[in-house]
C-alpha cells in the first residue's frame, strides 16, 4: 500500500469519528453551535450513510450504512434536524409509513443556494419511517415516545 494511502485512510476515519461536537464549518455545519439540547436531535445525511449525531436515545455517533436502518428514539415534541454535509449526490428525506411528515426539499449539491439542514417536529407519538428519496437504500425511523 502506498505511503499516502496508509496515512490518508486512518486520517479520514479519525476525522469522521471525531466529528461529533467538532467544528465542521468547511461543510457548512458546526455541531458545537447547533443547539443539541433536550428537545433536539441531529442526524447527518452523507453520501452513502446516515449518522446519529446527538439527541436520540440511541448512542451518539452511530453511523448506519445501507442496508442497515438508522433508529432515533426521542420524546414527543422533539425537533429532528437532518444535516446535509459534504454531499456530492442529491438527497431528499421522505416519509414512507402511515406516520408522516412533510418531505424535505431535494438537496442539490450543485445548486448555488445549498440547503444544509431540514427540520421536522414530531408532535404525535409513533414511528415515522423515512428514506432518502434519491438513494432509497438509505433509510431510518424516528420513534416519538
Amino acid at each position: 500500500m502506498p505511503l499516502i494511502q496508509r496515512f490518508i485512510t486512518p486520517l479520514f476515519v479519525a476525522l469522521v469519528f471525531s466529528a461529533c461536537g467538532k467544528d465542521m464549518s468547511s461543510d457548512g455545519f458546526d455541531l458545537a453551535s447547533s443547539n443539541c439540547k433536550p428537545g433536539v436531535a441531529q442526524i447527518l445525511v452523507q453520501d452513502g450513510f446516515l449518522q446519529n449525531l446527538c439527541g436520540c436515545d440511541q448512542n451518539n455517533g452511530v453511523m448506519v450504512v445501507p442496508p442497515a436502518t438508522l433508529n432515533c428514539t426521542v420524546p414527543r415534541g422533539t425537533t429532528v434536524f437532518f444535516h446535509f454535509t459534504g454531499n456530492r449526490l442529491r438527497h431528499q428525506i421522505i416519509p414512507t409509513g402511515t406516520q408522516t411528515f412533510v418531505p424535505s426539499p431535494q438537496i442539490n449539491p450543485d445548486s448555488d443556494t445549498k440547503l444544509r439542514a431540514y427540520a421536522i417536529t414530531l408532535q404525535d407519538l409513533g414511528t415515522y419511517p423515512f428514506e432518502d428519496g434519491i438513494n432509497r437504500s438509505m433509510s431510518g425511523q424516528l420513534i416519538a415516545r
